[in-house]
């Protein structure tokens, strides 16, 4: 994700918080610490119901969260604002 975020600049990415090597927290760092991708919106998807991870997920730069299972309605509220919608 974080290769193709370097080449393609997406208007916004959605994040599993939970993936292969390092996941979602390892992925928000990566983006934030590179200059051409620190300002792409992240919206962190969920099935972690710890309290600790909206606010690990929002320090490390995500815009929103969404808890999983994501209704169609939520991902368009969730990710609208950041595409000038």
């Amino acid at each position: 994700g974080f290769l193709v975020a370097q080449r393609q600049l997406p208007q916004a990415i959605l994040v599993d918080w939970h993936m292969p090597a390092g996941g979602g927290p390892q992925l928000l760092r990566r983006l934030r610490d590179q200059a051409r991708t620190n300002a792409i919106p992240v919206v962190v998807i969920t099935a972690d119901t710890s309290e600790l991870v909206p606010e690990q997920a929002m320090s490390l730069g995500a815009r929103s969260m969404l808890a999983k299972p994501v209704t169609p309605e939520q991902l368009i509220e969730a990710i609208s604002p950041h595409l000038g919608l």
